[in-house]
């Protein structure tokens, strides 16, 4: 229902979604301030993930495209405060009536999140805000009796989406080792259950999946959180034959028919190629003819001579058509009064890229879950591409790399939000300090008053002999002369402090000193 006061044939605009803003400041620094950027793209019919066994069509697949940048304030050269891009975060989203798969594409920073000014300790924003997105799209596509699947790849490179960020000193670039345990962390979260909730309030069951080429369980399990669930909520090895409901239609499926084929995956393209190797003969039993290493030489046979063969290929003869049997229909001519109408103004932009259903049998699109701007595959491929072909080596390139992005997506208009922090975060104590312990006094104790410099005190100390007492003579050792003990030692390090006045009491008199 448009509003009242909206002109005739406008339609609705689509909402600001408030709840990826609030779901990022509940996992911010309380009172620092983050550009928030999210674009999508609605459903669009696309290739199935996984190919469908023999004598079967493959399910119905429709594709999603997020893209979130986060942006921070830095001050260029010339003092002035402009955003410059600090992160980004690509997700793709392939739904079927089976099942939600959620493929992280690219993460990528620039190294200039420092500008913020976070205090040292806090945890880091970038794995704060990866695992509020993630958790963000899963649960606003949640549908009933369709499992949900978080799949990605760790695989360490110097730059994904910022083009040059790599000679920025700032960047911190982990290797392939501490990638893959950075991301297990981030994806923790929603396999524990937070405070107060248990895993059944969201989920039916829910298990996370590891593995690493190359490594046996006692290795791999070192990547995991240490956390005291980790053990349970983690398995290592591959889920493919238990997220593929073909394996609980079918007796026996083949391999192909498990390994998802995921955009710019080299696993897909390997794919592709040992389906290309497959005779015709073959390819009703869905097998492949054999499976090489990665990276082996592959022999490419020579081309037979092609046989020339001309009965039976020329195109057939068009009969031509008999004037005399069709007859070309005459244009009547208009007579009447010409009825004027007024030019309709334009006055807002019409969207119809958000004329889709919300729910079908095959996805689920609700508003709360679509970016800020909802562009199409082209569109989407433009603004990606763009970024691509920036420069982020300085902070002066990038702030004006960042201001061509943001103009440019928004075709002239303005676009992203603002995001406060609201967590409350316990800044860790430095190293050597130790509050003073309190003393409690029981009942009917009095702590005597210390004087207010001890230092005076001890220097104006005054030590009076009881009568009938000689102070006796220091005697010097020798050989602590040349060779002091730990203690002399730790002594020796101290301060000098000034040589107290004693007092001898009366008739007392002082000896003379040997020589």
């Amino acid at each position: 229902m448009a509003p009242a006061n909206a002109a005739p044939g406008a339609k609705r605009e689509h909402k600001v979604n408030n709840a990826l803003i609030e779901k990022l400041a509940s996992v911010l620094p309380k009172g620092y301030k983050l550009g928030v950027y999210h674009l999508s793209t609605p459903p669009t019919k696309t290739d199935a993930l996984y190919p469908a066994p023999p004598n079967e069509r493959d399910d119905k697949t429709y594709r999603e495209d997020h893209f979130l940048a986060i942006s921070v304030d830095a001050k260029d050269d010339s003092g002035q405060s402009k955003p410059v891009l600090a992160f980004a975060l690509e997700v793709f989203l392939f739904t079927t009536a089976f099942s939600t798969t959620l493929f992280v594409s690219k993460a990528d920073s620039t190294g200039y999140l420092h500008h913020l000014n976070l205090p040292k300790g806090t945890p880091s924003p970038i794995r704060e805000v990866s695992a509020a997105f993630v958790s963000f799209l899963v649960e606003h596509r949640q549908r009933k009796n369709a499992q949900t699947v978080v799949s990605l790849f760790a695989r360490s490179q110097v730059q994904y989406l910022f083009p040059g960020s790599v000679e920025n000193k700032g960047k911190h670039v982990l290797d392939d080792r501490g990638l893959v345990k950075w991301w297990c962390r981030v994806l923790n979260p929603l396999l524990e259950p937070v405070e107060g909730q248990t895993a059944q309030d969201k989920w039916d069951a829910v298990n996370g999946y590891l593995v690493i080429p190359g490594l046996d369980d006692y290795e791999t399990r070192a990547f995991l959180p240490r956390t005291p669930k980790a053990r349970e909520t983690w398995t290592l090895g591959h889920p493919l034959e238990r997220i593929s409901h073909y394996t609980k239609e079918f007796d026996w499926v083949p391999p192909r028919c498990l390994i998802p084929k995921f955009p710019d995956d080299p696993k897909a393209r390997f794919h592709d190629e040992l389906d290309e190797e497959v005779t015709q003969k073959r390819q009703g039993t869905g097998m492949w003819k054999s499976v090489r290493v990665a990276g082996a030489p592959k022999s490419t046979p020579q081309p037979s001579p092609l046989k020339t063969v001309t009965q039976g290929l020329s195109p057939p003869e068009k009969q031509k058509a008999n004037g005399l049997d069709k007859k070309k229909a005459k244009k009547k001519k208009l007579k009447g009064p010409v009825i004027s109408r007024e030019p309709r103004i334009k006055t807002q932009q019409k969207n119809y890229l958000a004329d889709r259903p919300i729910r079908t049998a095959y996805y689920y699109w609700p508003e709360e879950g679509r970016g800020e701007k909802i562009v199409d595959e082209s569109s989407y491929k433009r603004i990606v591409e763009l970024l691509l072909h920036l420069d982020f080596a300085t902070l002066d390139k990038a702030c004006t790399s960042t201001a061509r992005w943001v103009r440019e997506v928004g075709i002239g208009s303005r676009w992203g939000r603002d995001v406060l922090g609201t967590k409350e975060i316990a800044i860790p104590v430095a190293d050597g300090y130790h509050p003073a312990a309190v003393n409690s006094l029981g009942a009917g104790l009095i702590k005597r008053k210390q004087p207010h410099d001890s230092a005076t005190a001890n220097e104006g100390q005054v030590h009076v002999l009881n009568a009938g007492l000689v102070r006796k003579k220091v005697k010097v050792d020798d050989a602590g002369a040349d060779g002091q003990t730990t203690r002399d030692m730790a002594v020796a390090s101290e301060p000098t402090a000034v040589s107290a006045v004693n007092v001898l009491g009366a008739g007392l008199v002082r000896k003379k000193p040997k020589a």
